[in-house]
């Protein structure tokens, strides 16, 4: 599809756009192919995940939440469409930590807030063939303005310190759905080990429905694209939104959104789908994409009405 140059507007999930936009060019400058990592290159892309990590002004916590009930998640950024130049946020409760386990393809980890310490072991082999045997090699505590790196084969654990919530950039060689062969291990001596799946639903930037009814209103750009089926849609959906069907929503893009700067809002019922939907968005080249929190059952719940069908529907009274 042709490409439209991006242009930003002056809003923090734009401007959060167009910073990882401009890292990205520079990563694929120092790093022209992920596959052939070499250490200088590696270091030289660490000092950039840095740099965009004390960006804190873009990163805000409302926009990767967590919360008692779910303490920790992973949210993507960016990602190349075989996967490449994977780009996440890790926001995390103080506390919430990872077992041992490894990433099959390097890996660079940066500060945004909080304090992450990693515990970083070499794996080596055992009489055993089902048991390999952890060696510690250095603990670098990751807070903003620095990151650590890891090769393929190193294995680290990861503990949120300091009593404060935590915001942590990652960027991998190959996209964490894709690292089939990822192990961790019962303990830090190691031992046993087993497949450590990815996570089961890497979120995208969100907004609240408060959020999202003073960005209708601001004067700035915004699409607010309903993923769900059209007639889902034509029955009851949020002032201003276009429909656009998740299957339908690769071919339609470039026609609904050509510039890819807009900051879009994707709405689903419920967020079931409209992540994957960011997903689709995220990896054809769309970055400025947020999911409304709660879909079209969040809106209602916050106090706001839809509309449809020739009629309103009101919000639930609380």
């Amino acid at each position: 599809m042709p490409h439209h140059p991006a242009t930003y507007g002056p809003d923090i999930a734009s401007q959060r756009a167009h910073a990882i936009s401009a890292f990205l060019d520079t990563v694929r400058r120092l790093l022209p192919d992920p596959q052939q990592a070499q250490p200088a290159q590696l270091a030289a892309v660490a000092q950039a995940l840095e740099q965009l990590g004390l960006r804190q002004d873009l990163f805000v916590p409302a926009h990767f939440p967590v919360s008692a009930a779910d303490p920790a998640h992973i949210y993507r950024l960016a990602e190349d469409p075989d996967g490449r130049y994977a780009l996440y946020i890790s926001a995390a409760l103080p506390g919430k930590g990872q077992p041992p386990h490894d990433h099959t393809t390097w890996a660079i980890i940066a500060g945004v807030q909080g304090n992450e310490r990693n515990l970083v072991y070499g794996r080596q082999p055992t009489d055993d063939p089902a048991r390999d045997r952890l060696e510690p090699l250095r603990s670098i505590d990751v807070v903003p303005g620095t990151s650590v790196t890891l090769t393929p084969d190193e294995v680290h654990t990861i503990l949120l310190l300091d009593g404060a919530p935590g915001l942590h950039l990652h960027l991998y060689g190959l996209a964490l759905d894709r690292l089939v062969d990822r192990v961790v291990f019962a303990g830090t001596d190691g031992g046993t080990y087993s497949t450590f799946a990815p996570p089961a639903l890497i979120r995208h930037a969100r907004i609240a429905p408060q959020a999202l009814q003073a960005a209708l209103e601001d004067g700035n750009d915004i699409a607010v694209l309903d993923v769900r089926d059209k007639a889902e849609c034509t029955v009851a959906h949020i002032p201003y939104t276009v429909s656009a069907p998740l299957e339908r929503l690769a071919q339609w893009i470039e026609r609904l959104v050509p510039n890819r700067g807009t900051r879009t809002v994707l709405v689903d019922a419920d967020e079931t789908r409209a992540h994957l939907a960011a997903l689709t968005l995220v990896r054809l080249g769309w970055l400025n994409v947020s999911v409304l929190t709660g879909g079209t059952d969040g809106w209602l719940a916050a106090g706001f009405a839809l509309v449809g069908g020739g009629q309103q529907v009101e919000a639930a009274t609380h």
